[in-house]
Parts: structure tokens; sequence; C-alpha cells
């Protein structure tokens, strides 16, 4: 993470999921020891011990909820912890929305980075800290050993900044296929995420939302993550409608296109 010298990793992130499997144990990395969180209660207070028992210690691995839930417990509570070592806020598993990026960085200094990736792809795309603050939203700038493409619908490379289309991933450490034999869409040996996103004239990756999860309104495409943004750029809401049931699929999952 940009030279930042990690000897002592707080891991919050689930050994079930591919980050966090491949962090402690990424090759080159010199950690010499790790704590693992296996409840989200107290989290602060093991990133807390880490620093405090081990003067070394500089990073922490926790999926973006996680990150909401620190900065939830407010100025006082963040100021009694000494966690001025850390050189390393890495937040993968999920969608980090600007907002609470940017308060971390005010809160924890310019030490955040957002990875963004899929079990099916490994790394897609890290954002460092001069990303998040140059360009909030953006997920960054594929790896060196990563290659990024965002195509149209005829599997087409778009080159213009800012046209949406899907998202193409390759490295060595992507999938060979599911158990059951099925795969992901492969073109010109990338591995499709998923994901709908575009680039800036920067060469940074934004993620626009699902492909599955689009919406047609009006002639337009509204993407779910733009709505679902909305509220963290405000701290008290306009209106808050309750509802008895979301519309869910059979695993759990809500259905996004459902919402009205």
């Amino acid at each position: 993470m940009g030279g930042a010298r990690v000897s002592y990793l707080t891991h919050c992130v689930r050994v079930l999921h591919r980050a966090g499997m491949v962090q402690p144990l990424r090759p080159g990395r010199a950690v010499r020891s790790l704590v693992e969180v296996r409840a989200w209660g107290p989290m602060l207070g093991s990133v807390r011990r880490a620093v405090r028992e081990q003067p070394g210690a500089t990073a922490v691995v926790l999926v973006p909820t996680m990150l909401r839930r620190i900065l939830d417990l407010g100025p006082l509570e963040l100021e009694s912890h000494d966690l001025s070592a850390l050189r390393v806020v890495l937040s993968p598993g999920a969608d980090l929305p600007a907002p609470p990026a940017a308060e971390a960085a005010r809160r924890f200094g310019e030490v955040v980075y957002d990875l963004c990736g899929s079990t099916e792809v490994a790394v897609a795309a890290v954002a460092t800290p001069d990303d998040l603050r140059a360009a909030p939203g953006t997920v960054g700038r594929p790896p060196r050993t990563c290659r990024v493409s965002v195509n149209d619908e005829q599997g087409r490379r778009i080159t213009e900044p800012g046209v949406v289309g899907r998202v193409f991933v390759g490295s060595r450490l992507r999938f060979s296929g599911y158990s059951d034999g099925g795969a992901k869409d492969v073109v010109d040996g990338l591995v499709s995420t998923g994901d709908l996103g575009h680039f800036d004239r920067h060469g940074r990756l934004f993620v626009d939302g699902r492909e599955d999860d689009m919406i047609a309104s009006g002639g337009e495409n509204v993407y779910p993550s733009e709505v679902e943004h909305l509220p963290a750029r405000h701290k008290v809401p306009r209106e808050v409608v309750l509802t008895t049931s979301l519309p869910r699929n059979a695993t759990g999952k809500v259905l996004r296109r459902e919402l009205r």
C-alpha cells in the first residue's frame, strides 16, 4: 500500500471472504503479528489494543460497514483511542461511498485505501488516499499485474472517459470457473465482474452499479448505487419510509429493481 510498512495487522474481514484469506498471507508483506477480530462489537478496542501492545502496529483491514460503525462512535470516543500509528486502513469487500471515506480520512489521516475486486477476479483496482481525495467515489486504478477494461454491449472496449459499460478484469489470480462447471463471460481473456462502470480521464475506475440492477426510467438508465449513496451525504434524511418487508429472492438478497 504505497510503501507503507505493515508490521502488525488487525484483521476484521472473515477468512471465508477472499480478502479475508489473502490479505494476511499476501507475498512480500512483512507481518510480524496478526489479530483477527471475530466480533464487531469489540473491534475498536481490538485496534486500540493492537496499537498499545505492539508499537509497530500499522494496519487494519475492515469492510465499509465496519468502518461506518467505528465512525458512528463519534469524535469524543475516537479521540480517546490512540490510533496515530496506523498507516493503512484498507476497506475491501463492498462499495465504499465517498462521504464515509472522506470522514475516515479526517479522523485517521491520509491512510484510507479502497480495494475493489471479487472472488472470481481477485483484485481489480485499488484507490489510494490521493485517489479518494482527488476523485471521491473512485475505486482507483488497476494494480501493475492486473488489466481492467470497460466494454460496450458488443464486447468492444470503451476508450472515452465517462462512458458506462461492463467491467472486465484479468490477472493471474482470476478463478478458472465455478465448481458446478459454470463460468463468467470472458472477453479477450478478461472475466466479467458483473459490474457496470467507467473510467475518468485520469484512468481511475468508478463502479456505477450491477448489470442486473440497472433500472430504465423515463428513457434514462438509473443505477441503485446512486440512490443508495444519497443518505450518506446527509446527517438527517428529509423523509423516512417504514415498510413491513422488502422484496427478496430465495437466498435473502434484496431485489433492488423491485423497490419503487
